[in-house]
């Protein structure tokens, strides 16, 4: 199926180095770029990139797609904490093997808003996203913790730009209400 955004013309915007007499500006890309040194076009794809990279992170997620997490989400060196179960992983896959273990066969729904983000002067960025998710619970597998149950909270995130992209390199879960609904 073909894309409906395949037929939209889109306008040809040109590096600086192909204007005329215009110096080359460094790749939003590199290495030691920082903040300082971005301009307001590449500092919005960068927001937009981070956006993208949360809506992967949420859609892989509930899709149990850890594959999809490992490409397209953490840095190998990531660290997950979650205070309310008393959790700190660290690294990319004891991060998968970890949520795995704790919602396999369990149905969830995220959803993020409202993203607080911020680009740092080494050139990382940090975030903080508004959440909520619902989760279905089989019976028995948590005391308590059974049928549907719905969670309100925060992500407090960092950021770093690595060749295939933005990856999250920090995530931390903080919850402002979890309770069971009917």
């Amino acid at each position: 199926m073909v894309s409906p955004m395949a037929e939209i013309d889109r306008p040809v915007v040109r590096p600086r180095s192909e204007t005329a007499g215009a110096k080359a500006a460094p790749r939003l890309n590199d290495k030691m770029r920082t903040e300082r040194d971005m301009n307001d076009l590449e500092r919005m794809a960068a927001l937009e990139e981070i956006r993208q990279l949360k809506a992967k992170y949420f859609y892989h997620l509930d899709h149990k797609d850890w594959d999809g997490w490992k490409a397209d989400v953490f840095a190998a060196d990531a660290i997950m904490e979650v205070p309310e179960v008393g959790a700190r992983i660290e690294g990319r896959d004891a991060i998968i093997e970890f949520v795995n273990g704790s919602i396999e066969g369990v149905k969830t729904i995220h959803h993020g808003h409202m993203p607080i983000i911020e680009f740092l002067p080494d050139g990382t960025a940090k975030g903080i996203w508004a959440m909520e998710d619902i989760l279905f619970w089989p019976p028995n597998r948590f005391p308590g913790l059974e049928g549907r149950v719905h969670g309100y909270g925060h992500y407090h995130e960092t950021y770093r730009r690595e060749p295939e992209g933005w990856r999250i390199t920090s995530l931390k879960l903080t919850r402002l209400h979890l309770g069971t609904m009917p």
